[in-house]
């Protein structure tokens, strides 16, 4: 069973919702010399992801997303910047008036070594009249996931779900993405994630550990291309991250490095490969895997 060693970074204090476990990070509103000081806390010889991501802000271009990745790549050169959603890259380019390309290519030269990406398309569940809008979303980040290809970026992809799915919605969208895995082969995760409503006054039904289970299970059926299905402890629990193993699950999400003031609140490695172990399973750091090889 797989997972990787990760340090959060968010830059702007504000949500990503697609991200459950992101979203843990997004209230401390670190001002650049703090979260320089929080990197710097980390020892200089740890090889772990930094997953650098935050809402899409208006107030961040293309140069100053390239900025912070010279910066981070400067402090701690150990780290592996995997940055930037899909939403946060189309919002610099907007900025700036640059292509896809012009974007990535940027980037690359910054030190950025893989991109976030996450969700395709930005998902509301049980509202049928937004499918042609997803799809269209979807065809607009195509040139994205082609630039990412030609310049050797890999990420992660993630599927927003909800109680009352329609299966024809469902099929059709993973559809899609494994289509564009097949084409540009970029995509080195899949993972299902629950989608929560941004304001508590909005009274849904939950979704049920049955609903999180399927959500695994048809990703892992559907994208055989992909070689990892996550069941991630952050969008399911620990208790039902150990039961998604038996689902088609074989990614189990990154366990946090310590340090961080968000202690208690996320899983560290020892934790995380305890939980794996408890299922039968042995933990396998998968950055440190790569690097091996």
């Amino acid at each position: 069973m797989f997972f990787r060693r990760e340090v959060h970074l968010n830059y702007t204090g504000l949500p990503v919702p697609s991200c459950p476990l992101c979203n843990r990070f997004a209230s401390r509103r670190l001002s650049q010399g703090q979260w320089e000081r929080s990197l710097e806390l980390i020892h200089p010889d740890i090889v772990a992801d930094l997953h650098l991501t935050a809402g899409a802000s208006p107030q961040f271009g293309l140069d100053a997303l390239c900025a912070i990745v010279r910066r981070v790549a400067a402090l701690r050169p150990s780290l592996k910047v995997r940055a930037f959603t899909w939403s946060e890259l189309e919002t610099a380019a907007e900025r700036e008036g640059t292509t896809p390309d012009q974007t990535l290519e940027a980037l690359v030269e910054a030190e950025l070594d893989s991109l976030a990406g996450g969700t395709l398309m930005d998902l509301t569940p049980d509202r049928p009249h937004l499918v042609g809008e997803r799809t269209a979303q979807l065809e607009r980040r195509a040139p994205w996931v082609a630039a990412a290809a030609a310049r050797g970026l890999r990420c992660e992809v993630s599927w927003v779900y909800g109680d009352e799915d329609d299966p024809q919605w469902i099929i059709d969208g993973l559809a899609r993405i494994r289509d564009l895995q097949d084409r540009w082969g970029i995509f080195q995760c899949f993972t299902p994630l629950l989608f929560q409503w941004p304001s508590d006054d909005v009274e849904i039904p939950m979704a049920t550990g049955y609903n999180q289970l399927r959500a695994v299970a048809v990703g892992r059926l559907i994208l055989d291309n992909l070689a990892r299905v996550r069941g991630s402890w952050a969008a399911l629990t620990e208790s039902m991250m150990q039961v998604a193993f038996w689902y088609g699950a074989d990614d189990a999400g990154g366990a946090v490095l310590p340090g961080d003031d968000l202690t208690g609140t996320v899983i560290g490695q020892e934790q995380l490969e305890e939980l794996i172990r408890g299922t039968g399973r042995d933990p396998i750091d998968d950055l440190r895997l790569t690097n091996d090889d």
